[in-house]
């Protein structure tokens, strides 16, 4: 079996056995035909007769008390519609982000901003890039494009996805908080290794 998918029933029944919680599950491609090596791990918590707003803010120290959380990241664009929260694990691969959405019903809009660690948001973000061009997803130079944006400031006319991201990386590293310094070696490590991919 995948070990994506112990590490997955692991939490789901972690969650399950909340007081708050109403159901667990797992979502996303890890329990579908679309599961492939780069596939993320992705959560559903229902907390329906509580605030799931007031969850999702308990939900970062709850993870880190009981799991070896690297770091974790919200998804702001999506608030106050939905709270998605990404962690990841020290002792995962890189691609093995862990995604939980908090749901409710009624769904409560109470968490409208939340804060944000620029670098280690961009670090989410490369992850996912990278993900989407090895994957040879439709689009990704776009989206490597507007990553280097958000990161320097400014376009690019390079179109050349492999040195970008490898800019970026390096950026993110001379940057983010020392705990993670080696966590963007790893991360750089992974682009390196799969160079041939982007030239095929």
């Amino acid at each position: 079996m995948d070990r994506r998918l112990d590490i997955a029933n692991e939490l789901v029944r972690f969650f399950q056995n909340h007081p708050i919680v109403k159901d667990a599950y797992l979502r996303g491609s890890l329990v579908n035909s679309g599961r492939d090596e780069y596939s993320d791990i992705d959560i559903g918590i229902d907390v329906s007769g509580y605030d799931n707003g007031k969850f999702a803010k308990e939900l970062p120290d709850l993870m880190q008390r009981n799991f070896e959380i690297l770091f974790y990241d919200w998804s702001p664009s999506y608030l106050p519609l939905d709270y998605i929260i990404t962690f990841i694990h020290q002792d995962f691969p890189i691609f093995w982000i862990i995604d939980i959405e908090i749901i409710a019903t009624p769904h409560c809009p109470s968490l409208k901003e939340v804060p944000v660690n620029k670098y280690q948001h961009l670090l989410k973000l490369w992850i996912l890039n990278l993900k989407y061009c090895l994957r040879g997803n439709e689009g990704c130079e776009m989206q490597v494009n507007k990553l280097y944006f958000r990161t320097f400031g400014k376009d690019i006319e390079n179109i050349d996805s492999y040195y970008i991201l490898l800019e970026i990386i390096r950026e993110i590293r001379s940057n983010i908080e020392p705990e993670l310094y080696q966590f963007t070696i790893e991360c750089e490590n992974q682009l390196l290794r799969n160079k041939l991919l982007f030239y095929k």
